[in-house]
């Protein structure tokens, strides 16, 4: 099995749970902008993962990056598929410089799970 297929292995075991559940809205407020302007600027260097994160998240997602916060899930609130969250992973270890394994990966519930990833497992 190569680690493409684990991760995907990975996700769907980890996203079994959550494919029941309806997606009912984006969960996404309508102060978006203002919200994750401010969330940037108050995490400092984070705010700089965050937003290269949510770059990443919109040319995976088709989810405005301005639609996207720290605490936006990939699965419930962005509609990201675990195929497309293995893409997210791939995308951010080539971006940041950092290595995924897929029992780091299962634990990325939210946004803000793989900012702090990145932070803390980035080279410096």
């Amino acid at each position: 099995m190569n680690s493409f297929e684990g991760k995907l292995d990975s996700f769907s075991s980890a996203n079994s749970a959550n494919s029941a559940s309806s997606i009912s809205g984006t969960g996404i407020s309508g102060t978006g902008e203002a919200k994750h302007a401010k969330a940037a600027t108050e995490a400092g260097a984070d705010g700089a993962v965050f937003k290269d994160l949510a770059q990443i998240v919109q040319e995976i997602g088709g989810i405005s990056a301005e639609n996207v916060s720290p605490e936006s899930r990939f699965s419930e609130d962005l509609a990201i598929s675990s195929l497309n969250l293995i893409e997210l992973i791939v995308n951010v270890e080539d971006n940041f410089g950092v290595r995924i394994e897929d029992s780091d990966a299962q634990h990325f519930k939210t946004v803000q799970d793989v900012t702090d990833f990145i932070q803390a497992h980035r080279a410096s």
